[in-house]
């Protein structure tokens, strides 16, 4: 399937223009106009068509990519061969044709390259299809006038040649108060136009307008479909756009917004808290109430920027403005580098600010502030156990992405294994596992045993964990929003994740299961059949069985067939109430 690739594109004030026509304009001017998205029906549905066409407008140009790549025509090129040998159309020269025989094989070209762009065209309309529908039902697009009017930033602008339209712009700045950036939703100039550089002088007119009218907008964002949309890919460039960083990881450092890690009683998560402090390339600012900073970061590093809360405890000694250091620190972060905040952990910095609420309120500003940074970036919250602190951080108010990692000794599976007779998928199917691994593992009674009871191994004391992750927020195939949940390992030696099937301590498990499957089928190389062919199968299906049909009467029994009818005596004992009546003592 074809893919999209997509980078954020950033805008900052100070690279805006005013908007200045271009000389195509100035000799038109009395019947160029842009104009504001009205209200009408007429208006809505011009909106919607234009902004459906503009997305799916991208399929073509795909598939136009995928028929020039040199994979697609090298396929070609060997089927074409392949059929013109099949059919024998070479060029021949002793035929009455002459120098036209050499033109026999292009009809086999022309064969084969028909159903190619039907292959490529089916494979890659489902995706574009999906990406158009959830882009008109977006929320802007319920009711394009009301939405971008509720910002004076917010524009939705459409550019006309007298009555003939030209292109359209649309920027939201409604979340530019929290977010601090206002994001180019829609942006489409139909193709005869696009030479004239038309796009530029309506880019330039969106940047002054959003700039103008608020001054809580610091930047603005547009997603740029680079190698579909060239021509707006310039523009951005042209008007001060910069490339924002790409920065990809996968596993159990994806890429989310807000990282919940979650110790337990039995398990600490301690090692990939120290892990995301120190990845290559991105900025951390590492706030620790409970570890000491020394334990979490290593002297070395030059990228990782730490906060010591650990003597910030009340009604000893003064205390500093939390809040105000960590926004500022955000504040004063490259921009340039992917930025990871750490705060380690909700409960000690909720005791410290004396209130849950004062810490979610902190975190909320903070997760504002990340997510207008221009790379990629993540808030990583550290708790020590499952609490009712932790569970504010849980919801969606707070979030609607979300990937909680917690850590579960090795332990726990084993003994899943022994006394349910499950292992981790795929061994044992999803639904299965997961209904019995979910509430077990909530048993605090329980793991408490497992640990710390006769024989156990103790809190932590493994040098491999079992990660349960939970991601809510949009798949990154189906496109959805929803909830999934897997199992990870983590391998302390080595400082990296792993597959669970890759722990030392559970690689038993896995290997059994290999060799159930591999078993030897006992019926197989026997002096005797124990196997029935298709006519046997049949025969046996006829046979009646026994008491089947006991109390009816088959339909092949004649009408007049005898019957017995016995009428008991005084001497029979038919008294079930006093079964002993008739013994004689």
């Amino acid at each position: 399937m074809y893919d999209v690739n997509t980078s954020s594109l950033v805008a900052c004030s100070c690279d805006s223009e005013p908007f200045v026509p271009s000389p195509a304009m100035e000799n038109e001017s009395k019947t160029l106009r842009m104009r504001e998205l009205g209200a009408s029906e007429a208006d809505a549905k011009l909106a919607f068509w234009v902004v459906g066409k503009a997305n799916f407008e991208h399929l073509a140009i795909g598939n136009q990519q995928v028929y020039r790549h040199p994979l697609s025509l090298a396929l070609w090129l060997l089927l074409s061969f392949g059929f013109i040998h099949l059919v024998n159309w070479w060029p021949s020269s002793n035929g009455m044709l002459g120098i036209l025989a050499y033109l026999r094989p292009l009809p086999a070209f022309a064969t084969i390259a028909l159903p190619l762009i039907y292959l490529v065209d089916w494979i890659n309309r489902p995706y574009f299809e999906e990406r158009t529908q959830n882009t008109i039902k977006s929320k802007d697009m319920h009711n394009p006038a009301r939405h971008y009017s509720k910002s004076p930033a917010s524009g939705f602008w459409i550019f006309e040649y007298g009555k003939t339209f030209v292109g359209l712009i649309a920027v939201d700045a409604a979340d530019a108060n929290k977010t601090r950036k206002a994001v180019i939703r829609h942006f489409y100039v139909e193709e005869a136009y696009r030479r004239t550089g038309i796009q530029e002088d309506m880019l330039n007119h969106a940047l002054a307008h959003v700039f103008g009218k608020s001054a809580a907008v610091e930047s603005i964002e547009a997603v740029d479909a680079l190698g579909l949309t060239p021509h707006l890919h310039d523009c951005y460039m042209k008007a001060g756009f910069r490339r924002g960083t790409e920065y990809q990881s996968a596993g159990i450092f994806g890429r989310h917004p807000f990282l919940l890690l979650q110790s337990t009683a039995a398990q600490t998560i301690f090692p990939l808290l120290r892990a995301l402090c120190s990845r290559p390339g991105v900025h951390t600012i590492c706030c620790a109430s409970l570890y000491a900073p020394s334990t979490l970061v290593d002297s070395s590093s030059t990228t990782v920027e730490t906060h010591d809360w650990t003597s910030q405890v009340p009604g000893y000694g003064e205390l500093c403005d939390l809040k105000n250091e960590l926004v500022t620190a955000v504040k004063s972060a490259p921009k340039e580098k992917p930025l990871a905040i750490v705060i380690d952990s909700l409960e000690i910095l909720s005791e410290n600010l004396s209130a849950s609420v004062e810490v979610y309120e902190l975190l909320s500003e903070t997760l504002g502030l990340i997510k207008a940074h221009p790379c990629p970036s993540q808030l990583i919250a550290h708790s020590v156990q499952p609490d009712d602190t932790a569970d504010l951080f849980l919801q969606t108010t707070f979030s609607s992405s979300l990937v909680l990692l917690r850590a579960h000794p090795t332990s726990l599976i084993r003994h899943l294994s022994k006394e349910y007779m499950i292992a981790p998928p795929p061994v044992t199917e999803d639904i299965k596992f997961w209904s019995i691994f979910i509430p077990f593992s909530e048993r605090a009674h329980e793991l408490d045993r497992l640990s710390f009871g006769s024989g156990a191994e103790g809190s932590g004391c493994g040098r491999e964990i079992v990660v349960e992750i939970l991601t809510r927020g949009v798949n990154a195939q189906s496109r959805k929003r929803g909830t999934e949940r897997v199992l990870e390992g983590w391998d302390t030696n080595t400082g990296t994740p792993c597959q669970t099937s890759d722990l030392q301590s559970l690689k038993l498990l896995f290997s059994q299961k290999q060799v159930a499957e591999a078993a030897p089928d006992p019926t197989q190389n026997l002096s005797f059949n124990l196997s029935l062919n298709e006519s046997q199968q049949q025969s046996r299906a006829k046979v009646p069985l026994p008491y089947a049909h006991e109390g009816q009467r088959s339909d092949t029994t004649p009408a007049n067939t005898g019957a017995i009818f016995y009428d008991p005596d005084s001497a029979d004992d038919i008294d079930d109430d006093d079964p002993d009546e008739d013994l004689d003592i």
